[in-house]
């Protein structure tokens, strides 16, 4: 028994020494602290957002404008990041870049925490703005039903009390239960949707019937519907594995006649450390994901005829024809290669 309590105490002591001197390292070296714990992470303390007034000033004092409302949740109101980098307002940006072209502005209709079959009362607001054109964001996670116990008591988990408290004072604590929890909630994805997507689902069916009114009341007012997915930003890679929820919503738009742009094919292969708002505890989209997204909307809106070709940028490439730093790279690298022979 003294024996085996003495190799206890000494792999426990092994333990913690080699926990502290990990806790220094990180305090010495800055790195993988409980950074990502921190609301502000690498983003501003402060957000800001205009004045109603002071909103889309390409429509400010003109008759004939156009008019879209993007109806959705917090990714739609740019949970996060600043007002002005979300892709809504980047979406009336780049619809406004041709002199001559009919000035638009772009709204958020947007409600956080909010699925699909809630999002009905802002459609009846959207339509009230007399909105010509509507978006519908979609993440996977809108055919829950709020309140659901049992997917909460399955599938979801947060520090709490002394747990949290160590988290937040521990650099080591805080790097390991980063891991650990991206881990658990990777492996426990899959479960997850099948969960939320099980044709019997009471959510889904909710889902499907929201689509459908969706589809029904902008045709009754003559308004063009569209639909946008984001993909999740934590699983994002090119082994990205929640490819059966991205199929399950696009066969209901389809059945509903409801056209719709999958941004899985933009941040397929992109990195979740820069995609997401705060790598490993949020994943909301960052600016740059926005931006990414605006961008593929802003196309997909051309290149289906869902706004006019007055809209399409005159100039699409950089006047260098390539990324300034990607010619400086390029030409790091080759410059002492020796001469092509003629």
């Amino acid at each position: 028994m003294k024996r085996f309590v003495m190799i206890v105490g000494l792999v426990l002591f092994g333990l913690g020494l080699g926990l502290g001197v990990f806790e220094v390292a990180l305090r010495v070296t800055g790195l993988g602290g409980p950074a990502e714990l921190d609301p502000t992470y690498d983003r501003s303390a402060l957000r800001f957002s205009p004045d109603v007034g002071r909103r889309n000033p390409w429509a400010r004092n003109e008759d004939d404008v156009l008019t879209v409302a993007v109806i959705g949740d917090s990714f739609t109101n740019n949970f996060s990041n600043q007002w002005y980098d979300g892709y809504v307002q980047r979406l009336e940006h780049l619809l406004n870049l041709n002199e001559g072209a009919r000035p638009a502005k772009v709204g958020a209709f947007a409600k956080n925490g909010t699925t699909t079959f809630q999002q009905l009362e802002l459609l009846d607001w959207a339509l009230d703005w007399e909105a010509d054109l509507i978006i519908l964001g979609i993440f996977l996670n809108d055919t829950e039903v709020p309140g659901d116990e049992e997917f909460a008591a399955r599938f979801t988990s947060s520090p709490t009390g002394w747990r949290l408290q160590a988290l937040t004072s521990s650099r080591a604590l805080a790097w390991l239960y980063l891991r650990y929890e991206s881990a658990r909630n990777n492996l426990s994805l899959d479960e997850q949707l099948e969960y939320l997507f099980a044709p019997d689902y009471e959510g889904f069916k909710k889902f499907k019937r929201a689509i459908r009114t969706f589809a029904r009341k902008t045709r009754a007012r003559e308004v063009g519907l569209v639909a946008v997915i984001w993909p999740n930003m934590f699983a994002l890679g090119p082994d990205y594995p929640l490819e059966m929820p991205h199929e399950r919503i696009a066969q209901v738009l389809s059945d509903a006649g409801v056209p719709y742009l999958d941004l899985l094919d933009e941040f397929r292969n992109t990195s979740p450390v820069r995609m997401a708002t705060y790598p490993g505890v949020d994943s909301h989209p960052s600016e740059i994901a926005h931006r990414v997204a605006a961008t593929a909307l802003f196309t997909f809106l051309l290149d289906g005829g869902h706004v006019d070709g007055s809209y399409r940028p005159r100039k699409e490439k950089h006047p260098m024809g390539e990324p300034y730093w990607l010619g400086r790279v390029r030409y790091r690298r080759n410059r002492f290669a020796p001469p092509k022979k003629d």
